[in-house]
């Protein structure tokens, strides 16, 4: 599917893409539409389905908001091509039908788009699954680069009263496939972009510095003092190349990563010392000891150790992870995606 011609209009506004309208709806109040947006992310399948004032482009109410584990990027690490296995589209397509029904329960939708991220970039057939999904659930998809990919985390940030207009602040935004760090100074975006997530730390902490067959492994706990360390100088080393600016006050961290923080602390705000702490009580447990049934139990130390790197190459000393209505960048994609309709 061919990306359409982006259009910036704010510092916190993301590339406008038409959104699919059903047939024979109407606005359902003055400027107040149900619009639902789903973001396949490389871990996740998420929806945010809600009332958005259309004349100011604001989410009213949120009326059904789910996330659904799909771990498509593993997936593709362990497909010999490289590809979106057969069973994974059909887990995503189902994923995503079920979604949509669920959403329409709560009244008929006037528009519905999702965004796809990092993994389907990566997979050898990102276009081809993306088609074939759109055409199957009949929900435009867009292949969104790392660049909107990070417009669409302040956009949601925006959106929720987390940035205000001139704030200057890091946004964090890490996936289970990708990394997006976007400092914003005086109204102005420095971005910065990697390949790199929670499923590239686990995997190198099994493969790589553990030696252990990735064909047959799925998790790296239980993880050493030592093999910890170097997962975390692993980490360093994915950040050699950041800009000295990306370094603020204010750091919002969103994404897949944060969770495991968030939930372990109980608290929304947590420091380099506090994470470290975190960690040394995860070393040399297994993934029922951290996480009894959890599916996160594989990332319950690895996420941490990802972070703290990131942390200490950067010289960031604490992040807040703000708590969003939408999962995702579905708060994003239902605003910024809905102005050229």
């Amino acid at each position: 599917m061919i990306l359409q011609t982006i259009l910036f209009l704010m510092p916190f506004t993301m590339s406008v893409f038409p959104l699919a309208t059903t047939p024979g709806t109407t606005i359902l109040q003055e400027n107040l539409e149900y619009r639902a947006s789903f973001d396949l992310g490389s871990g996740t399948v998420k929806i945010q389905a809600a009332m958005v004032d259309a004349a100011q482009n604001k989410i009213a109410k949120v009326l059904y908001a789910e996330g659904v584990t799909a771990l498509v990027r593993e997936s593709i690490d362990r497909d010999p091509q490289g590809n979106i296995p057969p069973e994974m589209v059909e887990q995503l397509k189902n994923a995503m039908l079920q979604m949509r029904k669920t959403a329409e329960l709560h009244g008929q939708l006037t528009h519905v788009v999702a965004g796809a991220t990092e993994a389907y970039r990566v997979a050898k057939n990102g276009p081809q699954v993306i088609q074939q999904l759109s055409q199957e659930t009949g929900i435009p998809i867009y292949l969104l680069s790392q660049e909107e990919e990070a417009r669409l985390g302040i956009a949601s940030l925006a959106s929720e009263g987390y940035l205000k207009e001139g704030q200057n602040a890091l946004v964090w935004e890490n996936g289970s496939g990708s990394t997006q760090m976007t400092a914003i100074v005086d109204g102005q975006s420095m971005p910065y972009n990697l390949q790199v997530g929670k499923t590239a730390m686990k995997n190198t902490l099994i493969q790589t510095i553990q030696g252990k067959d990735f064909s047959s492994t799925n998790t790296p706990n239980p993880v050493s003092l030592d093999e910890a360390f170097q997962g975390i100088e692993w980490a360093k080393t994915q950040f050699i190349s950041a800009p000295s600016g990306l370094k603020q006050e204010k750091v919002l961290g969103i994404g897949a990563m944060f969770p495991n923080v968030k939930k372990a602390l109980g608290k929304s705000v947590f420091t380099k010392e506090e994470l470290m702490g975190l960690i040394e009580t995860r070393l040399g447990q297994t993934d029922e000891e951290m996480g009894k049934g959890d599916p996160n139990a594989p990332y319950m130390l690895s996420d941490l150790l990802f972070l703290y790197g990131a942390m200490d190459a950067l010289g960031i000393e604490s992040v807040e992870m703000p708590t969003l209505s939408g999962p995702g960048n579905t708060s994003g994609l239902l605003t910024d995606l809905s102005q050229n309709r």
